[in-house]
Formats: structure tokens, C-alpha cells, sequence
């Protein structure tokens, strides 16, 4: 009996240190969580347009190409202006902590710009992109939902992105850039304003880009909200490096659906940054 008993408790310590265990309580978890949240239901996406009827979507365009061109020249300009002392060497080298403060100044530079282009151009134009700090609240404990029942998801997507491209034989590296240089660095301001970049800062700037502009408009040009969420999610996936473009379309349809679903866009925002942080500290803090 006793050894019976001790076989036991051997096979359910192997099974709880088997990593799959986890994936698929955890998926199952997910399912069950959006049954019950009626995620699947063919009317859950209920939020009105977000263009007044009276409103153009030309200045929403126009904003978010001022954001995004921002967004992209930043870093840009700073590599053109570095690479005038460096011509005679013929190449521009520019360092980690260069790096992570040129993602953080070209981000809150185009969040400034979107921001000001609707207080300018678009009357209530925040307002009606669900970006009011009064929902912020509202929005986290949905938000927590929310990457309980995306993460499970998100680690499958990955698994089978990681088998496809070793079958494909296409090398890739094993962490994004900016993971890597946290792994890096001794510089502990570095690596602070890297996380608070990657967990405040990109999380807002992408999410007011992407769903509060991009989305919206689509979905208003469009009519069908699941045509602009799957748009607007390819653009978002294209953005990001290609290993990683599986899990965050997938990412990104999620969050295009909770901002559909709630209109409220602080609700992908904290979706985006819990995403964000749980990356950080499963890849350098428990990854060690």
C-alpha cells in the first residue's frame, strides 16, 4: 500500500513539473473564461461608431499618419544625424542604452502628437475614442480577465510558430531586441526606463495609434467591426519582428476585440501592458 501510495505522489510531482500541464489547464481555463464572458456570442461586439455622424475621417487619417511618421523618423533622423561624424567610417553604431531611449522619446513624441491632433482637430475626439482616464479603473480588473484568458492562447501560438520556422529551417533570435539588452545591461536606469517604456509608454502610444485610430476609422469606412480588427491587426503584426508575427496577430485580434466590445480603448491599453510585463519577467527574471 504504502508503495503504491509513494508511486503516487512520484507521478503527480512528474505531472506538475511538466510544462504542458500548465498549458493546457491554462487553456482550458481561457475557454471556459470566454464562454462564460460570452466572447463567442455573434453580438458581443456592440459598441457604436466613434465617428459623429457629422465627422469626416479625413483629419483621423491624417492624424494617424502624423503619429505614425513621428513614430518611425524619430529614430531616423537621430541615425542620419549620428551617421554625419561616422561617414569616413562608413558605418553608424548606436548603443543599447541610445536604443531604448530613442523607443521611449520617438513613442511619447507621437502619443503627443495624436493627442494634440484630436484636442485641435477633433472636438471631443479622445472622448469618443474611449481614451478618458475616468474608464481607467474600469478597465483593469477586465483587463486582468482578459490576459488570464489571452495568455494560455498567446503560449500555444508561440509553440507552434517556434516548430514551423525550425521546419522551415529560418533562423530567428531567440528574444526581441529589447529583451535582449535588458538581459545586457548593468545599467540600472537603462533597464528601468526599458521596462516602464515596455509596460507604460509603448502600450498607450500603440494602442491610441493602432485601435483608437486605425481601428476606428476602418470600422467606420467599413461597417463590419471583425474586417477592421483583422486589418488593423496585420498592420500590427507588420510592425513587429517577423518570428513574433503569429502570437501578436493573435494579441492584436484580441485586443481589437475587447476595445469593439467595451469602447473602451484603456481596457487593450492594460490588456497591452499586462501582455508586456509578463513577457519581461518570464523571459529575464524567471528565465534565469
Amino acid at each position: 500500500m504504502s508503495n503504491a501510495l509513494a508511486l503516487m505522489q512520484q507521478q503527480i510531482m512528474a505531472l506538475a513539473a511538466d510544462p504542458a500541464v500548465y498549458l493546457v489547464v491554462g487553456l482550458v481555463v481561457s475557454v471556459v473564461i470566454a464562454i462564460a464572458a460570452g466572447v463567442f456570442s455573434p453580438r458581443s461586439l456592440r459598441s457604436p461608431d466613434r465617428l459623429a455622424a457629422d465627422q469626416q475621417p479625413g483629419n483621423m487619417v491624417l492624424i494617424f499618419l502624423a503619429g505614425l511618421a513621428v513614430w518611425i523618423l524619430t529614430p531616423a533622423i537621430y541615425a542620419g544625424y549620428r551617421s554625419a561624424p561616422a561617414a569616413t567610417r562608413g558605418e553608424v553604431h548606436i548603443s543599447p542604452a541610445e536604443q531604448v531611449m530613442l523607443s521611449a522619446v520617438a513613442a511619447v513624441a507621437a502619443l503627443i502628437v495624436l493627442v494634440v491632433g484630436n484636442v485641435a482637430y477633433r472636438r471631443h475626439g479622445l472622448t469618443q475614442l474611449g481614451f478618458d482616464v475616468r474608464r481607467l479603473l474600469a478597465a483593469i480588473p477586465q483587463g486582468i480577465v482578459g490576459i488570464i484568458c489571452i495568455m494560455p492562447l498567446m503560449a500555444w501560438i508561440s509553440i507552434g510558430a517556434v516548430k514551423i520556422w525550425e521546419l522551415l529551417h529560418l533562423a530567428h533570435p531567440a528574444k526581441h531586441e529589447l529583451l535582449e539588452i535588458l538581459d545586457k545591461t548593468h545599467d540600472v536606469q537603462v533597464a528601468r526606463l526599458l521596462v516602464f517604456t515596455a509596460v507604460v509608454i509603448a502600450p498607450v502610444y500603440e494602442e491610441v495609434l493602432f485601435r483608437g485610430h486605425l481601428q476606428s476609422v476602418l470600422r467606420h469606412l467599413l461597417g463590419r467591426p471583425w474586417a477592421a480588427i483583422v486589418l488593423t491587426s496585420a498592420a500590427f503584426a507588420l510592425v513587429h519582428p517577423w518570428w513574433t508575427q503569429p502570437p501578436i496577430l493573435f494579441l492584436s485580434l484580441c485586443l481589437g476585440y475587447a476595445y469593439e466590445r467595451r469602447g473602451n480603448l484603456w481596457l487593450p491599453v492594460v490588456i497591452h501592458s499586462l501582455f508586456n510585463g509578463i513577457s519581461i519577467l518570464a523571459s529575464h527574471y524567471m528565465g534565469r
